[in-house]
């Protein structure tokens, strides 16, 4: 007799396998995997003891014993030539694991670092830390899409915030600790491009936050006012879902300490040494699209695979009220903590009215376009560059166009509005 359709398919469903084989590399627990399977893959029935005889079938291994020594220390030298050498070895192992598709035992990523870059783990060992005085704050959040937390990180942009083309901005769920996007541009104070991202990123979700906590910067007006426009539905006030306080009390503020010293400090010494060896100037335009055309996609990859292993990795109980577990499960299954999902749905035609309102940029680009045509002339596999040849491809373009001026026009000069904005949308515009 044959199998009904729902028990048979499954053996030859290469996307269940793969995803499967993800979950695995990033060390969910069996149960966590199986919420996942439960709603990606509904057309099979499932239960732990199912879900761990058709692991079995796969192959699938939480550690592979049979991954050659020599694939494991090669993949770790990769790794130390990049940001990779700023993470202890809990997280290399991570990235090793979700990176490299290797399977192997923390153990192992431990023993082979102690043999070969010991002062490697010596930096990061635990160092004494200071009492910090007054109280510490506690973050609270019903669940999550309930509060978000926004703010920039300017670390990376050198002295006074001026030296390298390179700010960020990133988007935090305070429920669950997930980084929802984190971007990089050449300015992460134009109100309309930190406008565009929020805007981005909700398009893409069809969900808003109850509350959006940010800081008093003029930078945060459109997102704040994109916001609370969104929301004015679902409050009385819509300037109520958009709280305003200090940057040290926004609960994103710690994850950039997480990004300064395990991905930030190894870009920017590479730019500091640019500027040591006279190989940038800072007041220099040209120098300064040159190294944001050669080195914004490479930071931005670099950041999103730290996000992707930040959102995948297990948290400790917190001093709050949050619970703890892996943030995007947290994220996607609340109801497993006893919380409940608490974010509000966005039709596309409310999206698009409140993209028009806002303004917000159509053209995301931060080089200028004549530059970047040039640069691909010169460097035809630009978009392809990995990051051990970004110093090389820099200096090459710098030295090619020593004597090409570059002239920008200002961005959205002076000219006459003819967008007519609604009278809600000027009212909550000029409360941000």
């Amino acid at each position: 007799m044959l199998c009904p359709t729902y028990t048979c398919t499954w053996k030859e469903d290469e996307l269940l396998k793969s995803s499967l084989h993800d979950y695995v590399l990033q060390n969910l627990s069996r149960s966590e995997i199986l919420d996942y399977m439960k709603r990606d893959f509904d057309q099979y029935t499932w239960c732990l003891p199912t879900l761990s005889r058709r692991l079995a079938y796969f192959g699938i291994k939480y550690v592979n014993y049979q991954v050659g020594i020599d694939h494991v220390v090669a993949a770790i030298e990769e790794e130390l030539q990049g940001p990779g050498k700023l993470l202890g070895y809990r997280l290399l192992h991570k990235k090793i694991r979700v990176n490299h598709k290797l399977a192997v035992p923390r153990q192992l990523v431990y023993d082979i670092l102690t043999s070969n870059h010991d002062d490697l783990l010596e930096k990061r060992a635990p160092k004494i830390k200071r009492r910090k005085r007054g109280g510490i704050g506690t973050f609270t959040s019903l669940g999550p899409n309930h509060t978000y937390s926004a703010d920039g990180h300017d670390k990376l942009m050198g002295f006074q915030r001026n030296m390298f083309p390179f700010a960020i901005y990133g988007v935090q769920d305070v429920y669950s600790c997930k980084l929802l996007y984190v971007k990089v541009g050449k300015t992460n104070k134009n109100p309309k491009i930190i406008g565009k991202w929020y805007h981005e990123f909700i398009s893409r979700t069809g969900v808003i936050s109850q509350i959006l906590r940010l800081d008093k910067g003029s930078e945060n007006g459109h997102m704040a006012t994109i916001h609370a426009y969104l929301q004015s539905t679902e409050f009385e006030n819509p300037e109520d879902s958009v709280i305003f306080g200090s940057s040290t009390s926004n609960k994103i503020e710690r994850w950039w300490r997480e990004l300064h010293s395990r991905l930030v400090k190894y870009f920017k010494e590479k730019f500091q040494y640019l500027f040591d060896q006279g190989y940038y100037n800072p007041d220099e335009i040209t120098d300064r699209e040159i190294l944001a055309l050669v080195y914004l996609p490479l930071v931005q990859e670099e950041i999103n695979k730290f996000v992707e292993l930040w959102n995948n990795h297990r948290m400790r109980k917190q001093n709050s009220d949050l619970p703890k577990g892996i943030p995007n499960h947290l994220y996607d299954f609340p109801e497993t903590y006893g919380s409940t999902e608490c974010g509000s749905r966005v039709s596309e035609a409310e999206l698009e009215d409140v993209k028009n309102l806002a303004d917000v940029l159509d053209d995301g680009a931060f080089v200028d376009k004549e530059l970047e045509r040039r640069s691909k002339e010169l460097l035809p596999n630009l978009s392809e560059l990995e990051l051990t040849d970004a110093l090389e491809a820099y200096l090459y373009l710098k030295s090619s166009m020593s004597n090409y001026r570059l002239f920008i026009e200002v961005l959205h000069s002076s000219v006459p509005m003819n967008i007519t904005k609604t009278p809600l949308f000027l009212i909550l515009q000029s409360l941000f």
